[in-house]
């Protein structure tokens, strides 16, 4: 950090030690004042500013406390997330245009790396329109809790339901790919994970299948964790992932 007043240095990087960092908080830069007032006018910010989102490819990342919050590959279908500096589940996002399509599946690997806090949410968002408008799908959990599938879901600016419709799952939430899939057809949304046959959690949500789709996104966020989903397809009209196994019958006698 330098310092400088008229063109003369008044304090340099030397001057200044990092204390104990806390890694889910987002740091700020400001002004203060003591015993004195002033005005500071032409005020202007270089480099990154960390809510402006970033364009990579068809993607817009937001949210993130710093430039390198998101990653995306070159072929789009790899991102990953990054906790450092602060993750948000209403502001970290990771988002690219949707087909205007009510039913659909997306799906994705899911690699939990790092987590931090006491709640971990890591997850899907099969829709976002703004922040009035959304649904998000999550692998949740608390640190001395059980794994969960969560969603919470808002249409037209009111909470549909149970703000937190939530399942517990037997998963493990770190350090393991986890195979999800999100489907939403009319008013219902099924969660399959890790190739399951039957939905691992399913709800409806209210007036889903009359949502806005002119504007809207998907894509991915993270909260407390460092997440890369893989292997991604935003929206298809039929299941990723699927047990490749044969079922083996047996004559009973």
């Amino acid at each position: 950090v330098t310092v400088t007043l008229d063109g003369t240095t008044l304090v340099s990087g030397t001057d200044f030690a990092t204390g104990t960092l806390n890694r889910t908080l987002s740091p700020n830069v400001g002004f203060t004042v003591s015993a004195t007032s002033a005005v500071v006018s032409e005020l202007t910010v270089g480099g990154f500013i960390p809510k402006q989102p970033i364009i990579d490819g068809d993607w817009s990342l937001e949210g993130g406390a710093h430039a390198d919050t998101w990653q995306v590959s070159d072929d789009g279908k790899t991102v990953i997330g990054r906790l450092e500096g602060g993750t948000t589940w209403m502001s970290t996002l990771a988002l690219t245009d949707a087909e205007a399509l009510r039913d659909f599946y997306m799906s994705a690997t899911v690699l939990v790396s790092e987590v931090a806090g006491s709640e971990y949410k890591t997850g899907f968002v099969p829709y976002y329109l703004d922040g009035n408008n959304y649904v998000f799908v999550w692998l949740s959990k608390w640190a001395d809790g059980s794994p969960c599938i969560v969603i919470t879901a808002r249409l037209n600016g009111r909470v549909v339901g149970t703000e937190w419709r939530e399942q517990q799952v037997s998963y493990n939430y770190i350090g393991e790919v986890n195979y999800m899939e999100v489907e939403i057809s009319g008013d219902t949304i099924r969660v399959y994970l890790n190739k399951s046959f039957n939905p691992s959690y399913s709800t409806t949500v209210e007036g889903l299948s009359d949502r806005t789709l002119d504007g809207a996104k998907v894509g991915f966020n993270i909260s407390n964790t460092s997440a890369t989903f893989g292997s991604i397809t935003t929206q298809s009209n039929s299941r990723c992932f699927r047990m490749n196994e044969k079922p083996v019958i047996e004559e009973v006698t």
